[in-house]
């Protein structure tokens, strides 16, 4: 039995990690859970095999003590982080744990969370950003971001033109690029021990909500492909990332690296193989794996991959029925 902790499972990301883990059948494999949320006020806590109440990863002496804990007295022996926060945690205090964690080396770690200095290291790279604004005036349109944020977190795009009103964002914590129209890409990732891409999945944008994509298309974008490859082999970020870029016809710009599985990466498994099976094999049991182009050819190009909401029953009334497929009994 491989047992799996996952935390900050409210997000979407986490959600789609727990479904693809339950249908891979090769490994025996229990599946804990954990989130600041009481059972069954998440959907998460209803798709584990084990749901645990956690502190908040804020209060990060707290929640050290409680995750050792945790995964001492139940055997965890491979831990997933849900969130941003959580990489950034157990890249601080993955000594502090037996289980085997996949995660970047710190110094890409503190340097992808910061959006602002990622941007300026991949284009020292000769990889194309929209352009760091300093003059505010002699721009059109422009979009204010957040240094330190979550995926699309404390963005605000302004039209100078239109807008008479300019929120009061100009300080330390934000910055701004001048905005871009274009073909959004999200490339999902999955990388070997060394960081080496065998895996890179460019996935066109086709409706986005509240940040989110909904609807996707796959497309093997050469160029996308080949940027990817540039920024992996300057940076150590083995298993499961995503990197975002705009394509605007004439150009391809980075807007941002999440070293975590996508909140829309079960796209990429679906429209081509459950590859957590093979991350799981070799990072667990040093199972060798394939050439990135072995991979890449198993993957359905051009295929658009739609998505939806599915509910979760969690009843407190002990006296009620529940139905399996929809709830599991309250741990």
């Amino acid at each position: 039995m491989i047992n799996i902790l996952i935390n900050n499972i409210r997000f979407v990301n986490p959600a789609s990690l727990i479904r693809a883990l339950h249908q891979i059948q090769t490994y025996s494999i229990s599946i804990w859970g954990t989130d600041i949320a009481e059972y069954g006020c998440i959907a998460g806590s209803m798709l584990v095999d084990h749901y645990i109440k956690a502190p908040s990863v804020d209060n990060s002496d707290e929640y050290l003590l409680f995750m050792k804990k945790l995964c001492i007295s139940n055997n965890i022996q491979f831990i997933i982080p849900g969130s941003d926060k959580d990489v950034q945690f157990y890249s601080k205090y993955r000594k502090e744990f037996d289980a085997i964690i996949i995660l970047p080396e710190e110094k890409a770690a503190n340097l992808f969370i910061d959006k602002y200095q990622a941007s300026l290291a991949v284009n020292k790279m000769g990889i194309n950003i929209p352009s760091v604004i300093y003059n505010l005036f002699e721009e059109k349109k422009i979009i204010f971001r957040k240094k330190r944020a979550v995926s699309s977190e404390g963005i605000c795009i302004i039209d100078l033109e239109k807008e008479k009103f300019i929120p009061n964002l100009f300080n330390a914590n934000f910055f701004l690029q001048r905005y871009v129209e274009g073909d959004e890409y999200t490339v999902d990732i999955f990388a070997d021990k060394e960081g080496s891409p065998k895996l890179i999945i460019p996935r066109k944008r086709l409706q986005v909500r509240n940040g989110m994509s909904v609807c996707c298309q796959l497309h093997r974008h050469n160029r996308i492909i080949e940027l990817c490859k540039e920024i992996y082999s300057q940076y150590y970020i083995p298993g499961l990332s995503n990197v975002q870029f705009i394509d605007d016809g004439k150009q391809i710009y980075f807007i941002e690296l999440n070293m975590r599985f996508a909140g829309s990466g079960i796209c990429g498994i679906v429209a081509s193989f459950n590859y957590l099976q093979q991350y799981l094999g070799h990072f667990l049991y040093d199972q060798k794996l394939n050439s990135l182009e072995y991979y890449m050819d198993k993957v359905a190009w051009s295929s658009i991959v739609s998505r939806y909401y599915e509910e979760c029953l969690y009843s407190s009334d002990k006296r009620l029925p529940t139905s399996r497929s929809y709830v599991q009994k309250d741990k």
